[in-house]
């Protein structure tokens, strides 16, 4: 099979054969899990090897080893073996299943930079972890998505009650517009990362709805790759943390006023188009341009 595999990476089809022509389940299937996690002859194990860790999961077992590995051990040995490309998806979502059900940070109350430096630092994991588990669930095969998908209901109240709701209690409790620094601020960006830079060039890219989270993925993939060197900061949005009050904020501005529907001014100026904004940042610099994608 390991001959198979090197050749060309699809054992599946003879293995699956024999597994017919030996009746494996019957055979496999009397073997304890300290054994079978470590065979990797036949992709029908690996179903048996899921559903055991879901189980144990499910029953909050999470101390529980085979062959001396661990529960996340388990499912990161099997992704390397024989058929573990097959099941990698669902092994991940296991292992990201049990990050969130095992998470025993405690989340900070009380003054707001705890707060952000906590997330900034740590935090935003569990945001990272949850989005992997939800889009590694919704693309797996329809016999595999079943079996993992029984983990779903506790993960996504383990992150709603003990994380995002208060977290986000704590951060309404401390919030106050006053208590975040001027350089801080959404509305000083122009200022504080491009205007400050006027030697050299610049480019601003914004995407709507990037949260933190992914940006920091974002920049461990850049960072991965030997010709980049990256820094990453934050900066607290103003309310209501909509696009329309977002982007006309990250203009250069001495003033930003609200029209009442979804118009903001800035210094006086309409900046809901793309034509609109060019204008306020040549009015700035002269050499600036804008391309919407």
């Amino acid at each position: 099979a390991r001959r198979a595999r090197r050749g060309h990476r699809n054992p599946a089809g003879g293995a699956a054969k024999v597994w017919q022509y030996v009746n494996g389940g019957s055979i496999f299937g009397r073997l304890e899990m300290d054994v079978l996690v470590q065979i990797d002859a036949f992709a029908e194990i690996d179903i048996t090897i899921i559903n055991w860790l879901v189980a144990r999961i499910k029953a909050r077992d999470f101390g529980i080893t085979a062959n001396r590995l661990s529960l996340a051990e388990i499912a990161d040995a099997r992704t390397r073996m024989n058929f573990g490309y097959q099941y990698a998806d669902a092994y991940a979502a296991i292992v990201d299943a049990l990050h969130i059900l095992t998470w025993a940070a405690e989340l900070p109350g009380g003054e707001l930079n705890a707060q952000i430096e906590w997330y900034t630092n740590s935090g935003y994991k569990l945001d990272q972890t949850y989005r992997h588990f939800t889009k590694l669930t919704t693309g797996l095969k329809s016999v595999q998505r079943e079996l993992v998908d029984e983990l779903a209901d506790g993960v996504e109240n383990r992150y709603l009650n003990d994380f995002l709701t208060p977290s986000i209690s704590n951060w309404t409790d401390a919030y106050a517009p006053r208590s975040v620094s001027h350089d801080r601020l959404q509305r000083n960006f122009y200022q504080r990362y491009v205007g400050s830079k006027s030697e050299s060039r610049t480019v601003v890219i914004i995407s709507d709805a990037f949260r933190f989270e992914a940006a920091k993925e974002l920049q461990a993939q850049l960072e991965g790759r030997d010709m980049f060197s990256t820094q990453m900061d934050y900066a607290i949005t103003a309310l209501p943390s909509v696009t329309y009050f977002g982007m006309p904020a990250l203009l250069p501005n001495h003033e930003l006023s609200y029209t009442g529907d979804t118009t903001v001014l800035v210094d006086g100026q309409k900046a809901n188009t793309e034509e609109t904004r060019r204008k306020i940042l040549q009015k700035q610099n002269p050499a600036s341009v804008t391309e919407q994608l």
